[in-house]
């Protein structure tokens, strides 16, 4: 049962203009609720998206992935708060008390590009490769998801993340979770990593280095 004080912590976060939706997983109802994010609302302002005006834009669409990986009122309320997408518009979501693996069916995580339930692949891999540690959704829609660890995981745990990427990648040649692996690599590079030495050696390291560090899992379908 949603109470007043989570109905009114989610108001703060989204503002008065906030919208409600049902949905149901499994045998439950659930509620959540929405709102523009800042940078879809600096977008709709913007007249002729000039260099200026899109340097803003995507400044704010930094800055709000950061706030919302900060935020932890609503966490700590038990609400599930991450960016997403709606009908071709970049979103808030609040909902109350779902549970953050759960996200990724709500998001139908993994289905861009993708078989329909595709978000089941998704949801098994990191229900199984995460199993013991706590995280919460920061982003998540049909192509992307980010995962933050709610208390700090160690080399070991992101090994074995590593090691479940690639071991699935071998087994089944049409994987898609290989476009995710290749897109943790990349950053890891792009923000010039240490290669983990201890980890599979399959893969370099680099994807073990990036969860440590970053201390998130990020997965992409392109």
């Amino acid at each position: 049962m949603i109470t007043m004080n989570q109905e009114e912590l989610i108001r703060s976060q989204l503002g008065p203009d906030m919208k409600k939706m049902s949905f149901r997983i499994g045998d439950a109802e659930w509620v959540a609720w929405y709102a523009p994010a800042p940078s879809e609302r600096l977008r709709s302002q913007m007249m002729n998206e000039d260099q200026k005006s899109s340097s803003a834009y995507y400044e704010t669409m930094s800055s709000e992935a950061k706030a919302v990986a900060a935020e932890t009122t609503l966490r700590a309320a038990n609400i599930r708060f991450f960016l997403g997408t709606g009908e071709q518009e970049e979103l808030l979501w609040a909902i109350p008390d779902l549970p953050a693996l759960d996200v990724i069916e709500f998001a139908k995580v993994g289905t861009h590009n993708g078989a329909p339930d595709e978000w089941r692949v998704v949801r098994d891999f990191v229900s199984s490769s995460l199993a013991g540690v706590a995280f919460d959704v920061v982003f998540a829609d049909e192509a992307g998801l980010d995962l933050r660890f709610i208390t700090p995981v160690s080399a070991d745990v992101a090994r074995r993340v590593d090691k479940a990427l690639l071991d699935r990648m071998e087994k089944e040649e049409d994987d898609r979770l290989h476009e995710s692996y290749c897109f943790m690599h990349d950053r890891a590079t792009e923000l010039r990593l240490p290669p983990d030495a201890g980890a599979d050696p399959r893969g370099g390291g680099y994807v073990s280095s990036f969860i440590t560090t970053t201390q998130s899992l990020r997965l992409w379908w392109d």
